[in-house]
């Protein structure tokens, strides 16, 4: 599950599927929902964005 949501995040954020077999997917379970882990993307710094900008001009 962590890792679909990661894959699902990360770089191309989209939507991500999972298929479960019936037995698993019918079961009850009294588990709690994972806590959502957040995803940090880097950002670039802005000496290097000027420069980049600085070249394209």
């Amino acid at each position: 599950m962590r890792e679909a949501f990661r894959l699902a995040e990360e770089e191309k954020p989209g939507a991500a599927h999972l298929e479960l077999p019936e037995d698993i997917a019918a079961k009850q379970t009294d588990e709690r929902p994972l806590t959502r882990s957040h995803t940090r993307r880097p950002v670039p710094e802005d000496k290097a964005v000027a420069a980049a900008v600085e070249r394209i001009a």
